[in-house]
């Protein structure tokens, strides 16, 4: 399927991921990807503040990670985002998953994403 789209769901521009580690090695991502550094190193800092003040037994350290390309689930051909919401997704299948939950939506195998109205024909 070949289609011509104005606005891309690939963004590259750097968005900024906090990773929480513990002692052990383990890890956890944070589910917000942030515009800004600043943005990611204040929710790093205030991570840090309530796991010392939360008097947890362990080490706890958040670490800031760039990430990009991410991805944003607006129409190619109008700019429509669903439910007017501009999340980004640092994965094109986690990405895919959040617009199931919005009808008509639908994404392309080329990485590209269309509304209910420009949806395009699947008998191609």
């Amino acid at each position: 399927m070949s289609v011509d789209v104005r606005y891309p769901a690939v963004l590259h521009t750097t968005h900024y991921r906090c990773i929480q580690w513990y002692g052990d090695d383990d890890c956890e991502p944070f589910p917000t990807l942030h515009r800004s550094r600043l943005a990611a190193e204040k929710e790093a800092r205030a991570t840090e503040w309530a796991y010392r003040e939360g008097n947890h037994n362990g080490y706890l350290s958040v670490v800031i990670m760039p990430v990009e390309p991410v991805f944003l689930p607006r129409c190619g051909e109008c700019a429509e985002l669903p439910d007017d919401n501009p999340a980004v997704y640092a994965d094109w299948w986690e990405m895919c998953q959040a617009l199931d939950d919005f009808l008509g939506w639908v994404a392309t195998s080329e990485q590209h994403v269309f509304c209910p109205n420009h949806r395009p024909d699947r008998e191609e």
